[in-house]
C-alpha cells in the first residue's frame, strides 16, 4: 500500500539513530529537511511538537519502526495537525511559499492529503498555482462591517460614487465625514483577495473601462471602485500600454489587454493598429519604409491615402497637415532622418540603443565639434550591425534617443545642424589653428582631408566655411598655409630619439612623452617639422616612421607581420583610423585576411601552410556554391544553408560558422547584419534582426510559441539572443508582446498570431 511505502522512504538512517535516543530530546536537522521543514518560527513550533509526541509515544513509535509501519504512527492525528498548522503560518507569512518538491512529507503523499482537506474545508485556495490561505472577497468583508454607517459608506464607495455623492445619499453627510467613515472600516480590514489587484492599480494609469476589459470583470463589480478607495493617491501614473512589458503579465490577461488596446482601432497591413496618428504612422513606416527611404511628403500622403482608404478622414484626432505629421514623425525614434527630408524606419530598443551608444566609446570625445560622419565611419561595423546607414541617420538617432543613452547627462553633448554635434566647450577655430600649426607646411587640400579625418567634416564644407581663421597664414606662391615651427634643440633630440622606439605613435602620445619631461609650455615644438627631424612621417593623429611610404603601407605590414592577430589586442584607438579600416577591409575583401572568431583573423599564408591544397579560388568558389544554394531563402545563415543540406568544399578546413560566415561577408554579393551571435544574410535588401524575426514569425508553417521560436535559432539558424532581448525585438516588430509569466519555472511567452 501506499503508506506502507511511504514508510521505507521516510525511515532514514538518521531517523533510526534518532528513534535509539530514549530521550527524545535532540531531534537532527537532516530529518526536518527531509520533512521539508525550515528553521522558522513555525518550523521551530513543529520540531517542538514532533519532539513531544515521540517522548510521549515512544513505545508506540518504536514498535511501528520494528514492524515496518512507522509513517503510520507518525501520520496520527496529533502529528498531521501540528503539520497543518506549519503549512498554514507558512502560508500566511509567505506569499510564494513552496515546499521543496524532493521533501519526504510530498513523496510520502502526507502532503498531498493534508492539502487536499484544507482545500475541501475552505482553509486555503490555489491562487496562480501557489497555495495560500483563502482569502474573502470585497463582498464578504462589506457584509461583515459592523458599523452600519461604514458598511454603508464603503459599499456606495466601491459602487463608484464619489465623497459627496455618498453623503448625499447617506442623509447629506459631509464629504469629510464620509471619508471618516471609511478610513475607519479601511483601518480593520482584512486582507482581500482583491487586494492581488493593487499591483497592477498602483503601477498604470487604468480607467473602469481599462480595469474590467483587462481582468474580464462586469460592469457591476465593485472592484475597481474598491481600489480606487484602498488605493487613494497611490494610483498608477504609467501608461496601460506599458503592461505589455510587466514580468507578471499572465496570459489570461495579455489577452483582456490586447482587447482593450485594440478597442477603438483601425485594422492596416494585418495588425489592430489605435487610432491615433503615431500608431498608425508606425505601422506605415514599418511595413513600407523600412527596405526603402521615402520623403516626408510621401510618407504623409501615404498617411492620407491609408485614411481615405479606411473611412476615417474625418476623424479629428487622425486629420493632421503636413507640418503636424512632419512634427509627430519627428519625435519617433524609429524614424531616422536626413538632409532632403528623407525618413526611414528603423526600431531599435532601448537595451540596444545603450550597448549601441556605450561601444561607441563617446568619452573619448572632449571640447570638440565634429560631424557625426566621423563617428560613423569610425564604427563602421557596428552601424551595419544596427542598420545606421551614414552620419546624417547616426545624427538623427542620437538625437532622438538621448533620453535612453544621456539621461543622467553624462554626456556634455548639444546637437547641432545636422550631422554636426559639439561635445563639452567647443572651439572650431582653435581646432583649425591647431591643424594647421600641428601639419604646416600644408596645402588646403591637405588640411581639408586632415580635418575630414580627425572631426568628419566634408573638405567641401571645410574650405567653404572654415578657413578664415588661418587666412592670414596663407602662402599664395606656394598655395600653402606656412608658419615658422620652433625645432627640437640637441638635449630634447636626443632624449626623443631614445623614447621614440617603434614606428607608429599617436600624436597626442609623443606630446605627452615630450610635455612630462619638458613641460608643457613648450608643446608646440611637437610639430610636423620636428618629427621630420626625429624620423616620422606627421599625419593629422598619428606618426608614422618614415621608412614606410604611407600610412597604407604601414597598416598593411601591421594586420599581415603575424600568422594570427586579435584586434582587442591593439589599441582600440586604431579602429577609429579611416586609414586603418580601409586597409582591413581591403585585406578581408582580398582574403588575405580571413575572421575566424569575432575581431580574430589569421591570414592565408597561415591557413595555406596547415592546408596546402587550399588557394584564394577555393575561397571564391564556396561564397558561389553557398550563394547558390541559398536560392529561394530570403534570410540565412551558416547553420541554415547546412540545415538545408548544403555541403561546401571546404569541410575539411574544420572552421567555425563564424569563419564561413565572413567569406560571404566579405564577398560583397549579399548584404547581412550581425545579430544574436552571428550573421543574417540577405539577398535584395538590408536585412535587421527585427526584420528577421518578423519574418520567422509569418512563416505560417512555424508555431508562433516563444520557446518554439528560440530552439529555431539555436538549432536552425545557429543564432543564440537572451530571452529579454528576443521580447524586446518581438516588440520593435509591432507585436503587442508576449503574455509573460513566471510560474514554477513555466513560461508561458506567447507571439501573437
Amino acid at each position: 500500500m501506499k503508506n506502507n511505502v511511504s514508510s521505507k522512504i521516510l525511515l532514514s538512517d538518521e531517523m533510526e539513530d534518532m528513534l535509539n535516543d530514549a530521550e527524545m530530546k535532540n531531534l537532527p536537522d537532516e530529518l526536518f529537511l527531509q520533512l521539508g521543514v525550515d528553521e522558522s518560527e513555525s518550523g521551530i513550533k513543529f520540531r517542538r511538537r514532533l519532539q513531544d509526541f515521540l517522548a510521549d509515544n515512544y513505545d508506540e513509535v518504536r514498535e511501528a519502526v520494528e514492524d515496518g509501519t512507522g509513517m503510520s504512527a507518525l501520520k496520527s492525528n496529533p502529528i498531521r495537525k501540528a503539520y497543518e498548522q506549519y503549512l498554514m503560518e507558512k502560508m500566511e507569512s509567505e506569499v510564494d511559499f513552496m515546499l521543496p518538491l524532493n521533501s519526504l512529507v510530498v513523496k510520502s503523499g502526507m502532503y498531498d492529503e493534508i492539502i487536499g482537506e484544507m482545500l475541501d474545508e475552505g482553509k486555503i485556495e490555489l491562487f496562480d498555482r501557489v497555495y495560500r490561505v483563502k482569502m474573502p472577497h470585497v463582498s464578504d468583508w462589506i457584509s461583515q462591517i459592523s458599523s452600519q454607517n461604514q458598511r454603508t459608506a464603503v459599499m456606495l464607495r466601491a459602487e463608484g460614487n464619489t465623497l459627496e455623492e455618498c453623503g448625499s445619499k447617506m442623509g447629506n453627510r459631509s464629504r469629510q465625514s464620509v471619508d471618516q467613515l471609511i478610513r475607519s472600516a479601511l483601518r480593520n480590514k482584512p486582507a482581500l483577495r482583491e487586494d492581488d489587484y493593487r499591483y497592477w492599480f498602483e503601477r498604470y494609469n487604468m480607467d473602469r473601462e481599462a480595469f474590467n476589459t483587462i481582468f474580464l470583470k462586469a460592469e457591476t463589480d465593485c472592484i475597481y471602485g474598491y481600489l480606487v478607495m484602498v488605493c487613494g493617491r497611490r494610483r498608477g501614473k504609467k501608461d496601460v500600454s506599458e503592461m505589455f512589458n510587466d514580468p507578471l503579465l499572465t496570459k489570461r490577461m495579455y489577452h483582456g489587454l490586447r482587447l482593450y488596446m485594440t478597442r477603438d482601432s483601425v485594422f492596416i497591413h494585418g495588425e489592430d493598429v489605435p487610432l491615433r496618428t503615431s500608431f498608425i504612422a508606425e505601422c506605415i513606416a514599418r511595413n513600407e519604409f523600412a527596405d526603402r527611404e521615402g520623403t516626408i511628403r510621401e510618407f504623409y500622403n501615404r498617411y492620407v491615402h491609408i485614411l481615405k482608404e479606411k473611412h476615417i478622414q474625418d476623424d479629428k484626432r487622425l486629420n493632421k497637415s503636413l507640418r503636424a505629421f512632419e512634427g509627430i514623425v519627428d519625435r519617433m525614434s524609429w524614424c531616422l532622418q536626413k538632409t532632403g527630408r528623407i525618413v526611414r524606419y528603423c526600431p531599435i530598443t532601448a537595451d540596444e540603443v545603450r550597448e549601441f551608444v556605450s561601444a561607441m566609446n563617446l568619452d573619448q570625445y572632449r571640447n570638440i565639434e565634429m560631424s557625426t560622419e566621423k563617428i560613423f565611419r569610425d564604427n563602421a561595423e557596428m552601424m551595419k550591425e544596427y542598420d545606421i546607414r551614414d552620419g546624417y541617420e547616426l545624427h538623427s538617432f542620437l538625437r532622438k534617443n538621448e533620453k535612453i543613452w544621456n539621461g543622467d547627462n553624462r554626456y556634455d553633448i548639444y546637437f547641432s545642424r545636422m550631422p554636426n554635434i559639439r561635445f563639452g566647450k567647443s572651439d572650431r577655430n582653435r581646432q583649425v589653428r591647431d591643424l594647421m600649426f600641428r601639419l604646416a607646411p600644408v596645402s588646403l587640400d591637405e588640411l581639408s582631408r586632415a580635418y575630414e579625418d580627425e572631426y568628419g567634416v566634408s573638405p567641401s564644407t571645410f574650405r567653404a566655411n572654415m578657413t578664415d581663421c588661418i587666412s592670414g597664414y596663407y602662402d599664395s606662391k606656394s598655395f600653402s598655409y606656412i608658419i615658422d615651427q620652433p625645432a627640437l634643440d640637441a638635449s630634447e633630440l636626443v632624449f626623443m630619439n631614445e623614447r621614440l622606439e617603434d614606428d607608429f605613435y599617436f600624436t597626442d602620445d609623443v606630446v605627452e612623452m615630450y610635455t612630462a619631461e619638458f613641460g608643457e609650455e613648450h608643446a608646440d615644438r611637437i610639430n610636423s617639422r620636428s618629427l621630420k627631424q626625429l624620423g616620422f612621417k606627421m599625419y593629422s593623429q598619428y606618426v608614422i616612421r618614415d621608412s614606410y611610404q604611407s600610412a597604407r603601407d604601414f597598416f598593411m605590414h601591421l594586420l599581415l607581420a603575424d600568422d594570427v592577430i586579435d584586434l582587442r589586442k591593439l589599441d582600440a584607438r586604431l579602429g577609429y583610423q579611416n586609414e586603418f579600416n580601409t586597409v582591413l577591409q581591403e585585406l578581408r575583401k582580398d582574403y588575405s585576411l580571413l575572421e575566424y572568431s569575432d575581431r580574430k583573423y589569421m591570414t592565408f599564408d597561415y591557413l595555406k601552410r596547415l592546408h596546402p591544397e587550399v588557394t584564394k579560388d577555393d575561397l571564391r568558389q564556396y561564397v558561389g556554391n553557398a550563394l547558390a544554394h541559398a536560392e529561394g531563402l530570403e534570410y540565412f545563415t551558416v547553420r541554415k544553408l547546412e540545415r538545408a543540406g548544403f555541403h561546401s568544399n571546404l569541410e575539411g578546413l574544420n572552421q567555425s560558422d563564424w569563419f564561413f560566415a565572413g567569406l560571404i561577408r566579405n564577398s560583397g554579393l549579399v548584404n547581412y547584419t550581425k545579430a544574436m551571435g552571428g550573421f543574417i544574410f540577405r539577398k535584395g535588401c538590408k536585412p535587421t534582426a527585427s526584420k528577421f524575426l518578423r519574418h520567422l514569425t509569418r512563416d505560417c508553417e512555424f508555431d508562433p510559441d516563444f520557446g518554439a521560436l528560440s530552439e529555431k535559432l539555436s538549432d536552425e539558424y545557429g543564432l543564440l539572443i537572451s530571452e529579454q532581448k528576443l521580447f524586446s525585438q518581438l516588440k520593435s516588430i509591432g507585436f503587442f508582446g508576449p503574455g509573460v509569466r513566471l510560474e514554477n519555472s513555466d513560461i508561458i511567452y506567447r507571439i501573437v498570431e
